[in-house]
């Protein structure tokens, strides 16, 4: 038996050497741009800075003009052509006059009691509100949201007469309610509520449901106990 030769490929030619590369750069990157942009130009930032100044000056006027009227007579504050600088200089009369003829004890109670009742009332709806449109799905929740969003839009003072003519037909005008009701709506605190009740993972509430944690919709007597904790509500059958 005679061996076969096997053929003999030729020898690929040789590859040129490619010439070496040019060295980088070593020189650092200072962050500089050769172009010079219009948030980077100084004129920008000169016309940004006295827009801002501007707003903040017109922001802060009622707030030194109630600051200055403090400290006026009564003449002077009713005088509209000195309303910056009073005529008869300034005086602390109104202030005394304050101390000896006003009830100081009582406002400071009724601030107090207006203040946190408003709190207590506006978390505690503010926070139901925003975990039921969190958490439950129900028809028109979207919708009933984007309501509630945009009545942000809507300024109190446009309010002021409706809510006296509803403290009016329920008789609640001179209490403590119609002080109250009116400002336990709040709708900027259900969107802040509801977002921050999105950012909470699902996963807690549905490890508390393993530990026993009954929803309010299946709240109810317990016909299932392990270890003091309720598995199933009665309505189920414990099998």
């Amino acid at each position: 038996m005679t061996s076969t030769e096997l053929p003999v490929r030729p020898a690929a030619p040789a590859r040129a050497a490619r010439p070496p590369r040019a060295p980088r750069s070593t020189r650092p990157d200072t962050g500089r741009r050769t172009g010079l942009t219009l948030g980077e130009s100084r004129l920008a930032r000169a016309l940004a800075l006295a827009a801002l100044a501007v707003l903040a000056l017109v922001w802060l006027l009622p707030m030194a003009w109630a600051l200055l009227t403090a400290f006026k007579s009564e003449q002077d504050a009713s005088d509209p052509g000195h309303w910056f600088l009073p005529r008869h200089g300034f005086t602390l009369h109104g202030f005394s006059t304050v101390w000896e003829r006003g009830d100081l004890p009582l406002w400071m109670l009724n601030s107090f009691l207006v203040s946190a009742a408003v709190t207590v009332i506006t978390v505690l709806v503010s926070a139901m509100a925003g975990y039921a449109f969190s958490r439950t799905v129900f028809a028109g929740r979207r919708r009933l949201f984007a309501l509630t969003v945009a009545a942000v839009l809507v300024p109190p003072q446009l309010l002021v007469v409706p809510w006296f003519r509803q403290m009016l037909t329920l008789h609640l005008v001179d209490t403590y309610a119609a002080v109250i009701l009116p400002q336990t709506v709040a709708p900027v605190m259900v969107f802040i509520l509801k977002k921050h009740f999105d950012s909470l993972p699902r996963e807690l509430e549905e490890a508390a449901r393993i530990d026993g944690r009954v929803t309010g919709a299946s709240s109810g007597p317990c016909c299932c106990r392990s270890r003091g904790r309720c598995w199933r509500p009665c309505r189920s059958s414990c099998s």
